[in-house]
């Protein structure tokens, strides 16, 4: 084969890989429409737990092969903003693998966000923009986990979305905690500002250790727990 012909044959091999990705992208972005659609519209979104499981489940590998999918509608790619509005939804289902595999997801999103900022800034505009409801939903489900600290619990998979967004935003990671211990009545009325702001602290501290932002999540939850069981006396 002459290097003419090669050149030819290559591009003719390109074309038919990205008309093929073109088609796959397409088509992974009508099944999260349709997907988002289907949870969304449930009169009890834990009817489809199983799909929210599933899906999240598969978006987080997704996520890590071919971030490239993930641009957005007007692209023509996969709504990526949609889908970290439906996984801090779906991240308060009490189904433990949907919620689960929510926060994979999101822990997922927030790595890939820095990692491919460059190439497809539409990830990290996500978190940014929505990193402290990200931050409000995962203190906010591990502060109904009860203490319970087992690899299906609140906690562990929580401690992974903290864990990311220490480890990839820091600086912003801290104001939102911030902004978090100031707003009243969140996670609950029986949980006062210092404690939050305690809790804050130490999050930031530890920040580069999982497995102590674990203990320090479970601390704060058994006291929302306790506070609010000595408020209903």
């Amino acid at each position: 084969m002459t290097e003419k012909a090669f050149a030819q044959h290559t591009s003719s091999l390109f074309c038919v890989l990205y008309m093929y990705r073109s088609v796959l992208v397409r088509l992974m972005a009508a099944i999260t429409q349709k997907t988002l659609h289907t949870v969304r519209t449930a009169p009890v979104p834990s009817v489809h737990s199983d799909l929210v499981a599933t899906s999240f489940q598969a978006y987080a590998q997704m996520l890590k092969r071919h971030p490239d999918y993930f641009t957005g509608p007007d692209d023509g790619g996969v709504d990526v903003r949609a889908l970290f509005d439906c996984a801090c939804f779906t991240l308060h289902l009490p189904e433990s693998s949907a919620a689960r595999y929510s926060a994979s997801f999101l822990a997922t999103l927030v790595a890939a966000s820095t990692a491919h900022a460059v190439t497809n800034p539409i990830l990290a505009s996500v978190v940014l923009e929505g990193g402290l409801s990200l931050v409000k939903s995962a203190v906010a489900r591990a502060a109904s986990a009860g203490g319970a600290s087992s690899s299906s619990s609140p906690l562990e998979f929580t401690t992974e979305i903290l864990f990311a967004l220490g480890k990839h935003y820091f600086e912003q990671w801290a104001k939102w905690l911030d902004v978090m211990a100031r707003e009243e009545g969140f996670p609950s009325p029986c949980v006062t500002r210092e404690k939050k702001e305690d809790f804050a602290r130490r999050l930031l501290k530890e920040k580069g250790h999982k497995r102590k932002l674990q203990e320090i999540t479970k601390d704060f939850s058994l006291t929302c727990q306790a506070l609010q069981r000595t408020a209903k006396k």
